[in-house]
């Protein structure tokens, strides 16, 4: 075994020990104070605007603003970015291209299969099937909302990331197209992302379940990494900036969820709303030990 296998043996390993450790502890955390008050803040607004102006333009807000701070954020992480070029990524490529040298041949053909998660064709079957199976799944709830919401966030995480990719102009490695920043990463986090909350918003499960739900996103996303890193498809600090993009539309479409995800006071279906917001504040209570 040689250093880039030793490398990612050792993070999947960190990884599925990490999530293991999370999944036991579940139940002991608590969300330190100042996060459980932003997130009784974010209810509060969250359910005033849907009572001033109903659930599409409130989420039509937050969706702007999610999207207002995400261009923001990856555009002036890609300047000083280009910048380290020379002196951080060429030297890390330069060193995983030399380890392909001495790599088993199963090792490189599995890394060419695993990096075909964060596919564009298979992300899209993984939007659409999601968003069908979903919508059977919340037709008690609100069916419309996985159907909505999964298909603009693919679309959103495309356009955005063209858009990027234009304005931060940083290149691309020898070897690939791959640019700033990595879409496979992004879609890994948002995609899978955004299906685990669903299902576990819709099931309301215990804390456990969501610790083994956001383990699960968090293994995808270092396998996506490390995958893309070592077929020399991108940069990088092009990974690391896919990681943060797909983190940050991830949590804009948790937001907007809900949005959608409530009633307007009065409204058909209240029972519906008065459960979800029930499960956001149950929610807000939850990681970070006592």
């Amino acid at each position: 075994m040689n250093a880039v296998m030793g490398l990612g043996v050792g993070l999947l390993l960190v990884a599925s020990a990490v999530g293991v450790v999370l999944i036991r502890t579940a139940e002991r955390w608590r969300a330190p104070a100042a996060v459980a008050r932003i997130g009784q803040r974010w209810s509060v607004v969250a359910r005033t605007g849907v009572e001033q102006v109903g659930r599409v333009s409130t989420a039509a807000v937050v969706l702007f603003a999610g999207v207002g701070l995400t261009i923001a954020v990856l555009w002036a992480v890609g300047w000083p970015i280009k910048l380290t070029e020379k002196h951080f990524d060429v030297p890390v490529f330069e060193w995983f291209q030399a380890q392909h040298e001495t790599a088993a041949a199963w090792w490189s053909r599995s890394w060419r299969l695993l990096t075909n998660i964060g596919g564009l064709s298979q992300t899209q079957f993984l939007t659409v099937a999601g968003a069908l199976v979903l919508a059977v799944c919340w037709r008690a709830r609100r069916w419309w909302v996985p159907v909505l919401v999964l298909p603009v966030a693919y679309v959103l995480e495309k356009t955005l990331q063209d858009l990027l990719k234009l304005v931060v102009d940083r290149g691309h490695p020898p070897t690939t197209l791959g640019s700033f920043p990595s879409g496979g990463c992004a879609r890994v986090v948002l995609i899978y992302g955004l299906i685990v909350f669903l299902v576990l918003r819709w099931r309301s499960p215990g804390r456990r379940w969501w610790a083994a739900g956001w383990s699960f996103v968090g293994l995808c996303a270092v396998i996506q990494a490390y995958a893309r890193t070592f077929n020399l498809e991108h940069w990088i600090t092009d990974v690391f900036a896919g990681l943060l993009f797909g983190g940050l539309l991830l949590a804009t479409m948790v937001g907007v969820v809900h949005v959608l995800d409530r009633d307007v006071p009065g409204g058909a279906g209240r029972i519906t709303g008065e459960r979800a917001s029930r499960d956001d504040e149950r929610r807000v209570s939850a990681p970070v030990a006592r």
